[in-house]
């Protein structure tokens, strides 16, 4: 009985020290990941600002299934000149921004993928409207699908 109960503790400590090591290298290659840009990059993200450009719920673009997508939007601006720009064309940004969210469909918003995909066309669309360069990046502060 004796050697039940010493594997059993041999066993639950294997696992202990197994999670904790998977915790450390989950944190270290989230942290490799969110690490901030470098060099020129960084110089100019430090300088960026950011304009909250709202939320937006519409429709997907799915035909057998009705679905929505609802998103809370922030830009990350070149810098603070490009913030009245957006205020002027506020209705424009608007519609861009809606005419990308109805064109995808359920499966293409899916995942981090998809919303990489999906900002990156929603910054290009901008840019496209106001001057290339002018919008940096995009956040999404709010992202639900149904």
């Amino acid at each position: 009985m004796g050697k039940r109960v010493g594997l059993k503790l041999l066993v639950i400590g294997s696992l202990c020290v197994l999670v904790v090591l998977a915790g450390l290298g989950a944190r270290s290659w989230l942290g490799a990941r969110q690490s901030g840009p470098s060099g020129d990059q960084g110089a100019a993200a430090r300088q960026a600002v950011l304009y909250d450009a709202g939320e937006f719920v519409t429709n997907l673009a799915d035909t057998s299934v009705r679905r929505f997508i609802k998103v809370h939007v922030q830009l990350q601006l070149a810098d603070g000149s490009v913030t009245g720009e957006l205020e002027r064309h506020q209705v424009s940004v608007r519609d861009c921004v809606l005419g990308v969210l109805r064109s995808r469909t359920f499966v293409e918003v899916s995942g981090e993928r998809g919303m990489d995909e999906l900002g990156q066309e929603v910054v290009g669309r901008l840019n496209q409207l106001l001057g290339e360069g002018r919008i940096l990046g995009i956040y999404f502060t709010e992202f639900v699908v149904q």
